[in-house]
């Protein structure tokens, strides 16, 4: 039985993407794999603690997210 991909949603909107959401999605799509899709959302309505990262199925919600903290999120050293 396969098991689906994470999904990780990364916000672009206004706010985020002054604050790093660009950068990170760079990173992360270097890693995208049959692990996980990333997508992105115009905006989660909590400006001024991003970037955002919503991550499916377990409905995490990380504020604040940063270089350092994205691989660890895809399981990657």
């Amino acid at each position: 039985m396969k098991i689906s991909p994470k999904l990780l949603v990364i916000c672009k909107g206004k706010s985020c993407s002054k604050d790093g959401a660009n950068k990170l999605l760079n990173i992360i799509k270097k890693y995208e794999s049959e692990e996980f899709i990333v997508t992105t959302q115009y905006c989660f309505g909590k400006c001024g603690n991003g970037p955002i990262i919503f991550i499916l199925p377990e409905e995490k919600l990380y504020e604040n997210v940063t270089e350092k903290q994205i691989l660890p999120m895809i399981n990657k050293p």
